[in-house]
């Protein structure tokens, strides 16, 4: 597991990422995280989908620096700047 902190908001913010392999019980880490409190709330996205590190920072960042969301959280808004087509609904095929 990697922590990653982002410049501008270091202080309040920070990340972790996972990487898991061979994941056959996805339903429940996905309901473990949807009960989580909103302040600690996760996304879990399937990382054939991420290009590099570089891409999943990036859409990090801009989630978290944008002034209005175009969607409902940041989490969402998280899967919506990874999308290549700006279509979130393919992130929610888990």
């Amino acid at each position: 597991m990697k922590i990653h902190s982002l410049p501008p908001f270091a202080a309040e913010f920070a990340f972790h990422v996972m990487v898991a392999e061979d994941v056959t019980n996805n339903k429940v880490i996905l309901q473990n995280i949807m009960g989580l409190p909103t302040n600690l709330g996760g996304v879990m996205i399937d990382a054939t989908l991420i290009v590099s590190s570089f891409h999943l920072l990036s859409a990090v960042y801009k989630a978290v620096s944008a002034t209005k969301l175009k969607t409902k959280s940041v989490a969402t808004e998280i899967l919506y700047q990874c999308s290549a087509s700006k279509n979130v609904c393919e992130f929610f095929y888990l």
